[in-house]
């Protein structure tokens, strides 16, 4: 099975893991062609974990004037894998902390890019429990 795991944001992290093992990880600028790049990426999986997003009353200053990048990234996943008939499975940010980054590298699977770590985290995770954790 392929998982894809996606750290939606300016700057998109992913991760692939395959039979696993993590096959490729990086992170994407939120940009045309980087968004193609990802969708190219997603259409290799089996399904897809991704981040989800919620404005919270006490972040709700601190994201004023945001074009909310990370929701727009979400919406086109979700739009291109429903086409693809590509599972998508939004987990909340709260379960990174199942896998701290001394977890990662025992499993060989740290990356240097935090948004990709955070990728590896989530397709880790669905494969650990394989189902949505409701916070």
């Amino acid at each position: 099975m392929t998982i894809m795991g996606i750290d939606p944001g300016e700057n998109i992290g992913y991760a692939i893991l395959e039979g696993g093992r993590l096959r490729s990880h990086g992170v994407i600028q939120y940009t045309f062609e980087g968004l193609d790049l990802l969708l190219s990426l997603v259409d290799t999986a089996d399904v897809v974990v991704m981040e989800s997003f919620m404005l919270y009353p006490g972040k709700a200053r601190q994201q004023s004037w945001s074009k909310f990048p990370t929701v727009e990234v979400i919406g086109i996943v979700k739009y291109h894998c429903r086409n693809k008939n590509i599972p998508v499975v939004m987990q909340q940010p709260a379960i990174k902390q199942a896998f701290p980054d001394e977890k990662l590298k025992f499993l060989d699977m740290y990356t240097r890019n935090k948004h990709s770590r955070d990728a590896v985290r989530h397709a880790l995770y669905y494969q650990r429990f394989k189902k949505e954790r409701r916070a």
